[in-house]
């Protein structure tokens, strides 16, 4: 989901049905790049008077996902606001199919990712439709680092999750913390950094 726009959910729904139909012993992992992920929690605060995210430095990022993620009631408003409200946003759309059929899906990664407050969208994403709270399985969410730069905070990005609350209550349930590395894109963009 990441980089073929012919991904969409209408593709994702018709491939979780080919795995329920043929039994297959395969899962799906979803994959967006961390800016498409920004753009689709601005998206849905601005709706409920939160005004460009993407203004926001990452402190204060990490404040407004904290007082979503405190408010189950307003995390349950927010549900029924983007499934009365047809969403239009990709991402979305297949987190609405995820929740469907959860059970299918392995990993949620975060393509390009750089910081805190996108892990935190990502289990914002998860719980607005449904996919957190799932009995007996949990959706990893995995950072993927592509660059030198991501590649050098990898650690202290990880130390500030390990540290939040909200990501410990996630870390309960998942028992594992996923940091994936792009090889490929880094020997393209970094070359010596593979090393």
């Amino acid at each position: 989901g990441d980089g073929n726009p012919n991904i969409n959910a209408e593709i994702l729904k018709i491939g979780i049905e080919r795995v329920k139909k043929f039994k297959l012993d395969s899962t799906i992992d979803l994959r967006h790049d961390a800016v498409d992920i920004e753009n689709a929690v601005a998206e849905i605060l601005e709706n409920f008077a939160v005004n460009s995210l993407q203004k926001n430095d990452e402190k204060n990022r990490i404040k407004i996902l904290h007082e979503f993620l405190a408010n189950e009631v307003l995390l349950d408003k927010i549900y029924k606001f983007i499934t009365k409200n047809s969403a239009n946003n990709e991402i979305i759309k297949r987190l609405l199919v995820v929740s469907q059929n959860s059970i299918h899906i392995d990993k949620f990664i975060i393509s390009n990712h750089q910081n805190v407050s996108q892990v935190l969208m990502v289990l914002f994403l998860l719980k607005i439709t449904k996919n957190f709270e799932i009995k007996n399985h949990v959706i990893d969410i995995v950072t993927l680092s592509e660059s030198v730069a991501d590649l050098k905070n990898i650690f202290a990005i990880q130390q500030q999750l390990i540290a939040d609350k909200f990501y410990q209550k996630y870390l309960q349930r998942a028992k594992k913390i996923i940091a994936m590395i792009a090889k490929s894109d880094t020997a393209r963009v970094g070359g010596i950094a593979v090393d």
